[in-house]
Order: structure tokens, then sequence, then C-alpha cells
């Protein structure tokens, strides 16, 4: 494993290293066997995911100031830089001097983020990495032996296969982790090598590798022959593509295609691609057996799909794309493109206000997503807590981190919503949530709604003298958990949200959303589902109006809605309550989403009945 000095200082005494990573795992403090001293180990990720293994010596009774910094570290998983330290052969010693400082890196850490097995066999080089996987196979203990200089230990080691709904891989288990493996189950590995020999990629724990435990994995990919197959991933324009001839059959249809993807002006691939992942890349929902060949290279053509920049992994024994995916420069080519209502929307929606919608500036790429969601929420502080396998990001943050200029507040909540199963469940992770969260932040818990919503005010300064003498900005962020113990599903919660331009969520890896606020963000409106001539009931749904309306989006309106009457309405007029509990209105959904004006039967009875 490569090891990497990003800048190197030098003194009178000895050359000092600066290093730049993130920690993997940080020790105890431990008594030395053969002295009175004591020690800890800390092993990093530096760039390109190579490992950095530091360590730091103290005398007997001695404290280290460091030691609580990187403990904070670990966990919130916040790039930093060790400064001033001593290289000592393969690795390196804190000194003195050395200092901890917090950066915001170029790279994530690769340790802790899963990867699908197909991507890690494509590796052209040994590194560090995650994945999710289910047990196949276990073999029996293996020795083998560790030479250091006149010292030879033998060790013992497991042969186990592991597989996802890409691809299978070997894994090596040493002794150490024997007992945090069980033959059919599901884990999360972190913080485990790849290794390459003979061009084929496989897997081995070391020291730091961790398990846990997920959810069983179903669907998984179990093929022998694609255990040991080579596999190489390419970045390229598509220049030609044809049946291919070996395929052939007047009887049936064509299963297979050649295709030729140029990756520079001096060298291309010809490689064969199945119908089904030609059909998947043509966004085609069906299994296809209903478009003959003709209607299919019609939609190769009027989808430019010839010329277009795919990234692909195929097998490099067989030449066969396994995975194929086309590349986009910016996420508005594909839905958000910004246009004006239709004649259908004007015909059952009026607009409010004199100026006419003008769709917003949108991100480009998924990075500026990400990059908005840190610098607005300091989601960077969060993520670390948040088990997206339980919960989803949904709602007004995730659309403000869609806008490209907008104002950058931290005063909109984070609602995370709960898809997990059971209330003792949902109970016990909010807790270790909160338990985490309280070991460097100020933390305030509130109940806003029994059984429904928690929250979890955070102060973002973890000193006494952070609070005290830095200015009174971005100083807290309210964190909101939702439980519902009728949805469980994404697609229910964000259907259930009674404004459609943030039926939209974050599920840690993906931004989704619903048509409806796709067409909400194209044309730069928004409809509220609470609408009603019951105007002295929407005290609520008047404020939610405000606060996308004051973003830019125009409100939509059925004509029947009295509109003057609504905004006329005094304070005094309307009826409050206490404490609205708005999410435990009916045990279907939250909120009031109904169809108050009939406007589903008026657009049946206008379009649909008409013809048939």
């Amino acid at each position: 494993m490569k090891r990497h000095n990003t800048s190197l200082k030098t003194t009178n005494e000895s050359n000092l290293i600066s290093l730049q990573g993130y920690i993997i795992r940080l020790t105890n403090i431990t008594k030395n066997e053969n002295n009175s001293n004591f020690h800890y180990k800390l092993t990093m990720e530096g760039p390109n995911a190579t490992i950095i293994t530091i360590l730091r010596y103290l005398l007997p009774n001695s404290t280290c100031r460091l030691h609580p910094v990187l403990i904070a570290h670990n966990i919130t998983q916040q790039g930093i830089e060790l400064s001033c330290l001593k290289s000592i052969g393969q690795s390196y010693m804190i000194t003195n001097d050395t200092h901890v400082i917090e950066k915001n890196l170029a790279y994530e850490p690769q340790w802790c983020i899963s990867q699908n097995i197909l991507n890690l066999k494509t590796l052209a080089e040994e590194r560090i990495c995650a994945l999710e996987c289910k047990v196949i196979q276990i073999g029996e203990p293996q020795t083998y032996v560790i030479t250091s200089g006149y010292k030879r230990t033998q060790k013992l080691r497991k042969e186990a296969i592991v597989a996802d709904q890409t691809s299978t891989i070997l894994l090596n288990i040493h002794d150490i982790h024997f007992s945090s493996i069980e033959l059919g189950q599901s884990y999360k590995i972190s913080a485990v090598k790849t290794r390459l020999f003979k061009d084929v990629i496989s897997l081995s724990t070391i020291t730091e590798t961790t398990f846990e435990t997920i959810p069983e994995l179903s669907n998984v990919s179990f093929d022998y022959s694609t255990l040991l197959a080579s596999y190489k991933k390419i970045d390229g324009h598509l220049n030609h593509l044809e049946a291919d001839s070996c395929d052939t059959n007047n009887n049936t249809l064509i299963h297979s295609y050649k295709a030729t993807i140029q990756i520079s002006s001096t060298e291309e691939y010809l490689l064969i691609l199945s119908r089904n992942l030609l059909l998947q890349s043509l966004n085609v929902q069906s299994d296809g057996s209903d478009i003959n060949e003709t209607e299919l290279f019609d939609l190769v053509k009027n989808q430019k799909f010839i010329s277009s920049r795919l990234q692909c992994t195929f097998d490099m024994n067989t030449g066969i794309i396994n995975q194929i995916e086309r590349k986009y420069s910016e996420i508005t080519n594909i839905v958000l493109r910004p246009c004006s209502l239709s004649i259908h929307e004007k015909k059952f929606y009026n607009i409010y206000g004199n100026d006419l919608p003008t769709p917003p500036d949108i991100v480009r790429t998924f990075e500026e997503f990400k990059h908005n969601l840190i610098n607005r929420f300091c989601f960077d502080k969060i993520l670390p807590f948040i088990n997206f396998n339980q919960f989803i990001l949904a709602g007004g943050s995730v659309l403000m981190c869609l806008l490209r200029n907008t104002t950058q507040f931290i005063a909109c909540d984070l609602d995370f919503f709960y898809i997990g199963k059971g209330f003792k469940n949902f109970i016990d992770i909010l807790a270790n949530i909160y338990d985490k969260l309280s070991n460097f932040y100020f933390i305030k818990q509130r109940v806003l709604s029994y059984r429904r919503v928690y929250e979890l005010e955070m102060t973002l300064d973890s000193t006494i003298f952070e609070i005290i003498n830095e200015p009174n900005i971005r100083k807290k962020i309210v964190l909101q958990f939702i439980y519902h113990p009728s949805i469980t599903s994404i697609d229910t919660y964000l259907m259930a949200f009674d404004v459609d331009v943030i039926q939209i969520c974050f599920d840690g890896k993906k931004v989704l959303c619903i048509w409806a606020c796709i067409r909400a963000l194209n044309t730069g409106t928004f409809i509220s589902y609470n609408l009603t001539n019951n105007l002295p009931t929407l005290a609520r749904t008047a404020i939610r109006i405000s606060k996308y309306y004051q973003k830019g989006f125009k409100l939509l309106y059925p004509y029947e809605f009295s509109i003057n009457d609504f905004l006329s309405l005094t304070v005094y007029e309307l009826k409050h309550t206490q404490n609205p509990d708005y999410y435990s209105s009916t045990k279907e959904q939250f909120g009031s989403n109904h169809d108050y004006f009939q406007l589903q039967k008026k657009f049946v009875d206008t379009y649909i009945s008409q013809r048939f």
C-alpha cells in the first residue's frame, strides 16, 4: 500500500511530515507490554484510499491533548491534517509539536462508503474500501506464516465468498475476525482491503476491518464463473451499434449487439451489449418483448444514443458488458427543463400575482447539491450520525439545496422521516443519535408531537468559549425526526406532503422526487393541496404558502378558491390552536391533503370521458 506525504517541513533536528486524511480507527491509550510507558495507534485513510499508520508514545502519568480531539474527528469523519509528524520506517509518530487542523479534503473517505462488487473488481490498484454483501460460503481455516526478520509467526485465515446484486468476490478473513461473520448473513464491511493478483481483484480484512449486520440482501448475484473474472471500467463515446451476427435468428429477437466505444482519438473497444442492458440505457421500463428491432433502433436514434457518453464495465476475457450507464454532463438534461404552464394547467389553475412564473436556476450536478447541503446546513457535521437505511431527509431543506441562487440560511429545519419498522426501534435509534451528538455539541431535545415528531436543536459550537465569543450566526441546526405508524415507504411519504414542490428527498445516495415536484421546478410554480374555502382553517397553510412564494415560486390555485377573501383575513379571524398537531391528523397520512375542489373529477370529465 502506498503512503502519501502531502507536505514536508525541515527542521534542524529531523524531517517533520504533515499528513492529511480521514481517521479509520483510533485505539485507547494502552500500557506498553515491555515497560511502564503508554501508547496509542491512529490509522488514517490518505489520498487514493491509501492507509497511514501513526503512533503516539507517552510517559507514565502523562496526558495527551490530541487524543480527545482525534476521538471527535473519528466520529464526525471530518478530514484532518496532522502537522510535525516524525517518520519511523513504514509509519509515523506524533511529536510534542503535532497539531490537529480540520480540513475540507478534496476526496471522500472510501473506507466507509459502500461500493458495489462489480466496481471494486474494476480497480487497477490495491486500496481500502467498503461494501454491503451477503456471505455465500465460508471455507475451513488455513494456516499461513508471517516472517519479520528472524521471527516467524503462524496465523489462521478463512476464504469466504461474498456477493451483492452486481457480482461475486473472494474475501480473505483473518483469525481476529472469525467470530464477526456468519454464513448466510448480510453485512456492511468497512475498512477492507482490495488485493490484486494476476489481474483478479479479491478482498482481505485488516486489523481495522469492521462488520455491521444489515437487513438481508435479496437477489444477490452468485455465479462461480464471475468469481475469478477480471473486469475493466471505461468511459467513452458510443460510435457504432449493430446486431451481433452470431446472435441473429429470424424467428426470435436479437439478444446482443456489438458496441464500439471510443475512449480517445487512438483507442476504442469493440464490446458485446445485451438487449436487456440496451433497453435499460434507453429507459424502457418493460421487458421489451413487444419492441421489434426497427422500433428499437428508432429509440436509439431518437434518444441520440449513438455518440452519447457512456461508462461501462466489461469482462476482459469475453468482452461482454456487465454494467452500463449513460453519463449526462448536467442533471437538467434528463428531466429538469424550464418550461411554461400547459393549456391543461391553465384551464384548472389561476396564478397568484401579476408576474409570470420564472423557473428557478437548478444545480447542474449531484456534487453541487451535496456542496449546498454542507454549506447551507452544515450537513457534514450531521451525516456521521444518521443511518439512511432508517431515515430519509425530505422536504424544504432538500429543495433549498437544489436551488442555485437562494439565500443561504440555516433556519430551515432538517426533517428526517423514519422508514424503518416499529416505534420502539425508532425511539432507540433516536436516543442513540442524541447520545452521540451530545458528546460533541450542545443538544436540546423536545417532543413536538407524542409518538410522531421529535426535535433536536443542535448548537454547533462545542465549547463555552465559542458560544460566548463567536458571532451569533450559523449557531444552531434544528433536526426533526418524524415517525408515522402507517408509512414506511419513501414514495408514500412524498405523496403525503401538502405542497408539490417539496415532494422530494435525499436517501443518502440519491435525490428522489415525484413527477409533481419535477413539474413544479420546471415551471417555477407550486400547488398547495390543503386549500379549501373554509378559510379560517388555513392559518398554517398561509404560512406554508408564504415560505415558498418568497423563494420565487408562484402559487397555482383553483379558480373556485376565494383568493381575495383569503388574502383579506385577519389574524383574529384565523382559528389557531395552541399546539397544532399537523402530523397526527389521520392514520393514513399526515396533513390534510384532499381534493376539495374536485379537480380530479373535473379532469376525468373533461378529458378522459370524452375519449371513451
